[in-house]
């Protein structure tokens, strides 16, 4: 009676599973052995069991506990029904178990072009996917509002995904299949990840929204700069790139750009900037991780070679000049400023944001802070009696050194003063800067040291000092011919 229950259990899951074959759509010959590899395997089981219920019963062991042998057949019979879905056999490939129909509840069929134009999604489902009998993996999944070939895979970790290959009414099965076959060669060999790739590319910014959201908050706190970066961005690489996602700005684009902007007259330098400036973008956008900067476009545009070195030394008579149009000029802030700029051999920054916190009228020295000066570090300037005596005629009504009457904060710009009063010294070439420069020459000489200059300038490298070399030269000349004429010889 037992041995009639096993066969007709067998005969009834045979038969169940060619059913379940045949509903799928198709039935094929890998399909079929598949189908009797599950049928004989829990044969075999109940085959093994059966030898060791003998072998246990050859032992006396039922005959001491007879109500043992309906419990061991119970769980042999329910061990044959859940092993076969289970066992990592059928998962490593040795039987083409991943192929059954009542194991991932979807049809596997034969592919062809009419099997895709007539399948249509059953009533109250949302979609079936069919499986394609000879390519793994790939399938096409049909809704009620179109059908769509995808791929499925697992990534590096595991994880199941499925990319979507494009939609049936644009592809033909063959070329699907084609795009399928490359896809699963490429996740084999070299670990590509389509879904990744996709999800990455959509995550793309554009130029601008890396800009407002990332770059201008940046400057703002760690750049001096930045109303300089700001103007360049708001007023030239935003409207040529601002609409543009990181990865679809290329280098021949940002060289006709540049040609662009040469053409309307603007300098080397200023181009170079611009550049320096993508450039920058584009690198710090790489070490925030922002998706699409790992390429810089910039890199391979070439900079302009610049030579628009300067040096614009006042002599003693252009000075007394300069003062004498500033005495006559309406800002009376601006001849301190020029006058003072050319005592301490400050920057422009340095002095027009200072407060007299930065004097110390006890130790006659003047104070450049960190956070104003270029390389970061703090610099003490010594006042002479001269700088002083300016310093003792300022009104001390603000905490600024140098306070616009008008706002009371520091100037923003004098630039229309300043102009005025350099043409009408008539050294119209001279620029703010070039004060700088008029301290150092006129220390240089008197035969003060490189080493010297650069310390009261500021400068981090000695070789930016260097330029001062040869009128030291000239102040160590003077001084032999004087040696030479005092010796009578």
């Amino acid at each position: 009676m037992i041995c009639s229950v096993r066969s007709l259990f067998f005969v009834i899951r045979f038969f169940l599973g060619a059913l379940s074959l045949s509903s799928a759509g198709g039935f094929s010959i890998r399909s079929f052995f598949a189908l009797v590899a599950s049928v004989s395997f829990p044969f075999a089981l109940f085959l093994f069991f059966s030898f060791c219920r003998s072998l246990i019963h050859s032992l006396f062991f039922f005959a001491v506990f007879p109500r043992f042998r309906s419990c061991f057949f119970l769980c042999a019979f329910l061990l044959t029904l859940v092993i076969p879905g289970s066992l990592p056999l059928f998962d490593v490939g040795v039987f083409p178990f991943d192929e059954f129909p009542w194991r991932y509840s979807m049809p596997v069929v034969l592919l062809t072009p009419a099997l895709i134009r007539d399948a249509q999604c059953p009533p109250g489902k949302t979609k079936v996917d069919y499986y394609d009998v000879h390519l793994k993996s790939f399938l096409v999944e049909v809704r009620p509002g179109g059908k769509s070939f995808y791929l499925r895979y697992r990534d590096a970790h595991g994880t199941l995904k499925q990319k979507k290959l494009g939609d049936a009414s644009v592809l033909s099965l063959a070329e699907a299949r084609k795009l399928a076959t490359k896809l699963k060669a490429q996740i084999q060999i070299n670990g590509h990840d389509p879904v990744q790739t996709q999800r990455t590319v959509r995550s793309i910014p554009t130029f601008e929204t890396l800009v407002r959201e990332h770059v201008l908050p940046y400057v703002q706190q760690h750049k001096r700069s930045w109303t300089s970066d700001r103007s360049h961005l708001e007023h030239h690489l935003l409207p040529a790139f601002g609409k543009l996602h990181l990865d679809t700005v290329k280098s021949p684009a940002i060289m006709a750009w540049i040609k662009e902007k040469e053409a309307a007259g603007y300098a080397p330098a200023t181009l170079n900037r611009m550049l320096g400036l993508l450039s920058w973008i584009y690198k710090q956008g790489a070490a925030w991780g922002i998706p699409g900067c790992d390429h810089n476009p910039a890199q391979a545009v070439p900079l302009f070679r610049v030579n628009n070195h300067r040096e614009v030394f006042l002599t003693e008579g252009q000075i007394a000049k300069l003062m004498q149009a500033l005495d006559d000029s309406p800002n009376r802030e601006l001849r301190p400023f020029v006058a003072l700029s050319i005592l301490l051999g400050t920057r422009k920054n340095e002095l027009v944001r200072a407060e007299w916190s930065d004097v110390d009228l006890e130790r006659k020295l003047f104070r450049v802070p960190p956070e104003r000066s270029k390389n970061g570090k703090e610099r003490l300037i010594p006042l002479s009696q001269t700088a002083l005596a300016i310093l003792a005629g300022l009104p001390r009504n603000s905490t600024w050194l140098l306070p616009n009457p008008q706002t009371g904060k520091p100037y923003v710009s004098f630039y229309h003063a300043w102009d005025t009063a350099r043409n009408q010294a008539g050294v119209p070439q001279c620029r703010w800067h070039d004060l700088r420069h008029t301290a150092a020459s006129l220390m240089a000489s008197q035969g003060v040291s490189l080493y010297t200059i650069g310390k009261v300038l500021g400068h981090a490298q000695a070789k930016t000092t260097q330029r001062y070399a040869h009128l030291t030269d000239e102040a160590l000349r003077q001084a032999m011919e004087t040696v030479s004429a005092a010796s009578g010889l």
